[in-house]
């Protein structure tokens, strides 16, 4: 899938979305008085209105969970509705040459979407089930590994030969400690002033599958452990107020987050960071 013309491709894009939506109010027998459909109703109807593609309007192509809404067995849900936090932060990289790496596969349909959106992009898709290989094309390449694993860092950082991505999303286990370790390991391969993104913070200690055994840091919750992170865009580093003594203590990994913290965005279930872009 190679788009050189985005307007062409937005146009092509929005017109398919608009037709989805329509189809939807016509098809589905909405309640006045039931606040979700009422959600649904508006959202569908600001799909309608839109004169210009969005990353929403490319999630809604593709069907994933990212997006303001998703058909899923013939019903109609409200899933995430991150993109259009996301988009905010994306959009400068639209036309660049870029890498992204998304932790977590799934469907698919987040790839091919990152794909679509991004058209000189190179994505990275990593996950723990082989089959997500049947989901590699020219410009997605799949990495079979858990994201908080050693081996998938080198396996990744050995593939890119020096090049960072600009854009990483961890959509993977969703567990509190697993987001700190892969936060942790792969903060130092982000480029500067490039984006990193963490999904599901409502999942907690139970993480995405059954299988997986809470460990001690769990107990505090990953967005408590990003708030801690982001005490140091309270003050300017050279004021009184930043404590360096505690920043020291703090294990390397962590400072390198602290000392390298430009901007932090919170949404529902999601947070946004970027990398400071150093001299």
């Amino acid at each position: 899938m190679d788009y050189k013309n985005t307007e062409a491709r937005d146009r092509e894009i929005l017109e398919q979305v608009k037709k989805n939506a329509q189809d939807i109010l016509q098809r589905y027998d909405f309640d006045a008085s039931d606040p979700l459909q009422q959600k649904a109703t508006k959202t569908l109807n600001r799909v309608l209105r839109q004169s210009k593609a969005s990353l929403d309007t490319y999630g809604l192509f593709h069907e994933t969970d990212k997006a303001s809404f998703l058909i899923q067995n013939n019903i109609l849900r409200l899933p995430h509705d991150y993109l259009r936090h996301y988009e905010a932060f994306l959009k400068d990289f639209r036309n660049d040459d870029i890498v992204i790496v998304e932790f977590g596969c799934e469907t698919g349909a987040s790839l091919r979407m990152w794909e679509d959106y991004f058209p000189k992009a190179t994505i990275y898709g990593v996950d723990i089930v082989t089959t997500a290989q049947q989901y590699v094309t020219e410009r997605i390449n799949i990495v079979i590994g858990n994201a908080v694993h050693s081996d998938t860092f080198e396996a990744i950082e050995e593939d890119l030969q020096g090049k960072q991505p600009a854009i990483i999303i961890d959509d993977a286990s969703h567990a509190w400690s697993e987001q700190r370790t892969t936060l942790m390991m792969f903060w130092q391969m982000l480029a500067p002033g490039g984006i990193y993104i963490i999904e599901d913070l409502e999942c907690g200690t139970q993480g995405a599958y059954k299988e997986y055994k809470p460990s001690v840091e769990d107990a505090q919750p990953f967005f408590d452990f990003i708030q801690d992170r982001c005490r140091v865009l309270r003050w300017p580093r050279e004021e009184a107020g930043f404590n360096e003594r505690t920043h020291r203590q703090l294990p390397q990994l962590v400072q390198a987050i602290e000392e390298e913290l430009d901007m932090c965005y919170f949404a529902p279930g999601t947070i946004i960071l970027r990398k400071r872009i150093t001299d």
